[in-house]
């Protein structure tokens, strides 16, 4: 069976690079059978405007993903995806964003670090806002816009020296709560090792927390250059092996598939 990386971006958005046939290109040759494209969707509103696609670009967006995936066709399966932000001044402005295509895969994120997110709610107190943070992203969970969320600790990367878990501790909790009873998946994202608070986004104590409640788990590796397409799957992989996971997912027509780990990990020649 296939595996995917289910969160890649393009250079639409203005802060990656290379196109989707460059993606589909790595993901062959590091052992991938699917690639998703989920760049960051367009809105009307002018919410952050320079970290996302413009409106008028998105059928261009759509062609990319189409001429990538006819390129690659029997070799790696592109697929069309879009990473939505959430935050509750955008509710109305999302039924309109996934409309505009049959995607595969929608990606939810709270986007606490952009700007426009902070100047809405940011108050001047770091554990007031990680707490409404994860209100927010258990809202996205309850939303049934999203099919999985994304990068759940984003806030340890802002603040990393005043990054506590424990003091979060309850508010994680109830926010893993909100997906567990939504039914809802979350991603694994392998580019939190590259940030300032170097470990995959979520870190060791959430993912416990989450196979607790029985929540699935995506792999994505946020890739804005083509040659980060798969990378940290196989420690991910590991990672999650330990803490007892024994599945792995993707989304396909907005279905979610589930995958053996020991199987995924024999396909990328681990074992």
């Amino acid at each position: 069976m296939p595996f995917y990386d289910s969160h890649t971006h393009t250079r639409l958005c203005g802060h990656a690079l290379g196109v989707p046939k460059e993606y589909a290109e790595v993901a062959q040759r590091v052992g991938l059978a699917g690639l998703i494209v989920t760049d960051h969707n367009p809105f009307d509103c002018g919410w952050e405007p320079h970290l996302r696609m413009k409106p008028r670009e998105f059928n261009k967006y759509r062609k990319m993903v189409e001429k990538a995936r006819k390129l690659y066709a029997g070799k790696v399966d592109v697929r069309l995806g879009v990473e939505c932000d959430y935050s509750p001044l955008l509710k109305s402005e999302i039924p309109g964003v996934l409309a505009r295509a049959d995607f595969d895969y929608v990606l939810g994120s709270v986007h606490c670090n952009m700007g426009s997110y902070m100047q809405a709610y940011f108050t001047g107190d770091v554990l007031d806002y990680t707490r409404l943070y994860y209100d927010h992203m258990g809202e996205a969970a309850e939303s049934g816009f999203f099919d999985a969320m994304s990068h759940p600790d984003i806030p340890k990367f802002m603040w990393p020296i005043q990054w506590d878990f424990e003091r979060i501790r309850p508010d994680v909790c109830r926010f893993l709560d909100r997906v567990a009873r939504a039914g809802m998946a979350l991603e694994l994202n392998t580019s939190g090792v590259l940030k300032p608070y170097p470990e995959m986004n979520p870190g060791p104590e959430m993912l416990e927390l989450m196979y607790e409640r029985d929540i699935p788990v995506v792999l994505g590796s946020d890739a804005h250059q083509p040659q980060r397409v798969g990378d940290g799957f196989v420690d991910a992989l590991w990672q999650l092996e330990e803490i007892g996971y024994q599945q792995v997912s993707y989304f396909l027509n907005r279905t979610r598939v589930d995958e053996q780990i020991s199987t995924v990990l024999r396909e990328l020649g681990i074992m």
